[in-house]
């Protein structure tokens, strides 16, 4: 069997709340951007 490695890194991170709910909590769309080094197969 074949393995692969490989590093996944967090490169950025912009969230937005768009609702705030009563119990403290809040609904959010965040845009992740990753950048992935190392083996495919």
């Amino acid at each position: 069997m074949a393995e692969a490695k490989g590093i996944f890194e967090v490169k950025g991170w912009e969230e937005e709340t768009y609702e705030a709910l009563p119990n403290g909590g809040k609904l959010s769309e965040a845009k992740v951007t990753q950048h992935f080094s190392g083996d495919i197969i």
